[in-house]
């Protein structure tokens, strides 16, 4: 478990590569930007069903993020919301299971039981979620957050992943910030507390009507 430099692609800053127990983090930076997940399946059947990432974390903050969440699920469908002032509503509801059903829909397919009465089930579900902070420029009141979330279905040795691609938001100005489990809150410039982010775990969902 560690991580490494690499020679950048031409056009790009630098390449940071982090591998974190059974996944792999790839992160570029440069004015754009791109998180690539290279997931590998779960077998520490003993570790919790959502769990932060600090190898990672640390790997990105190396990459030039002022802060860094990284979290790994499995056994159900992660939920809760992201703070992004850049949206009508801020609070951006986080919910996975559109994915899951489209990648079970994959994998249950190329099973050749599409058509059969194959019940979607959560414990078939695992992912990875990513919440970066870049650094406050000089001219800005408010800073980019980005986003992006990746899921896994694994049925009968099939495999599928979706992801949501990398998503940049804004966040107001803060001068505080505190981490909890599975969580984190901000102190905003007005003394207003708000919610960066919250996360749960859902494994009771029903099958699809």
């Amino acid at each position: 478990m560690g991580h490494s430099l690499q020679p950048a692609p031409s056009g790009y800053r630098r390449l940071l590569l982090v591998s974190c127990a059974s996944v792999s983090l790839c992160v570029v930076c440069a004015c754009g930007r791109q998180i690539v997940f290279v997931s590998q399946p779960a077998t520490q059947a003993s570790r919790p069903a959502l769990e932060q990432l600090a190898d990672a974390e640390q790997a990105l903050q190396l990459a030039g993020f002022e802060q860094a969440f990284v979290y790994r699920w499995q056994g159900g469908l992660l939920q809760g919301h992201v703070l992004d002032s850049g949206q009508a509503d801020a609070r951006v509801p986080i919910d996975t299971e559109k994915m899951a059903r489209s990648a079970f829909r994959i994998v249950a397919a190329e099973a050749g039981d599409a058509d059969s009465k194959a019940q979607f089930d959560p414990a078939q579900v695992s992912g990875m979620i990513v919440i970066a902070i870049r650094p406050k420029k000089d001219d800005s009141a408010d800073r980019e957050c980005i986003r992006a979330v990746r899921v896994r279905v694994e049925r009968e040795g099939k495999v599928a992943e979706l992801g949501t691609g990398l998503v940049a938001g804004r966040l107001p100005a803060f001068t505080g910030l505190v981490k909890g489990n599975h969580l984190c809150q901000l102190t905003l410039a007005s003394g207003e507390k708000r919610d960066l982010f919250e996360l749960r775990l859902r494994s009771d969902v029903p099958p699809a009507k």
